[in-house]
């Protein structure tokens, strides 16, 4: 295994270790925090979280619980990735064509966004709801920490996915094969979306169509530019827009 190899598989890896270790043991430490503020037994608000419809009543204390336990572990991600690819990122500084590169962000935004709402619309058709992932979102700014979820959501998310999803299967995949880049690449970032997603099967397929497109969209941009930057802030400007359209 060659040296950019070596470094997406650990990129890899510390992604997955944060999402798993990192995430339970925040969910732990953010969880007690919030069941002493409001007098709750800890294990009733662990419950919840983990079956919210079943706990209507405490329905702001999960989403309390749910963003800021998302805005730590995003930032965890953050921070580790962006230190651990500090040269990587250096260079794609350098190697950035503002006018080319940022008339791919605007385009690429428009077509990124018209392209998944035009889906989620013809699916609504058809009496399909949003994801798990989606309604999780909407009720975390609704009930939790707004700034939390803006910082996740907008700024964090966005840096983390790109790096793992574009930059570092891209660095596995595409000197064997492109196929194997945009099939890898846009599989496993739908996946993640809608592991919290429980419906019917049909349903299920339909909901995860709009995923599928973006982690396909996103692959090409990076596979066309070879520029981290350009991704992601397409991918920055989508979630900007979706965050602010939860308000109107």
């Amino acid at each position: 295994m060659n040296e950019k190899r070596l470094h997406a598989g650990i990129n890899i890896l510390l992604y997955l270790i944060i999402f798993v270790f990192v995430n339970l043991i925040l969910s732990l430490v953010v969880g007690a925090v919030v069941a002493n503020i409001y007098n709750l037994e800890f294990s009733t608000l662990f419950q919840a979280i983990a079956k919210p419809e079943e706990y209507p009543n405490l329905i702001k204390e999960i989403n309390i619980t749910s963003s800021y336990t998302t805005l730590f572990t995003y930032l965890s991600l953050f921070v580790t990735l962006f230190l651990y690819n500090l040269k990587d990122l250096k260079e794609d500084i350098k190697s950035f064509k503002v006018i080319k590169y940022l008339i791919w962000i605007v385009v690429g935004f428009g077509i990124l966004y018209g392209v998944s709402y035009l889906i989620s619309y013809l699916t609504s058709l058809a009496g399909v709801g949003e994801s798990d992932n989606q309604n999780s979102i909407v009720n975390m700014i609704k009930y939790g920490s707004k700034i939390g979820v803006f910082i996740s959501v907008v700024i964090c998310a966005p840096f983390a996915e790109e790096m793992i999803f574009r930059k570092s299967i891209g660095d596995l995949t595409l000197d064997k094969s492109r196929w194997l880049y945009y099939v890898v690449a846009t599989v496993f970032f739908a996946l993640p979306h809608m592991l919290s997603t429980r419906a019917a099967a049909l349903d299920f397929i339909l909901m995860t169509i709009p995923y599928l497109f973006s982690g396909l969209f996103l692959a090409f941009t990076y596979e066309r530019t070879r520029n981290i930057y350009v991704s992601i802030g397409i991918h920055m400007l989508n979630n900007l827009l979706a965050f602010i359209l939860i308000f109107v």
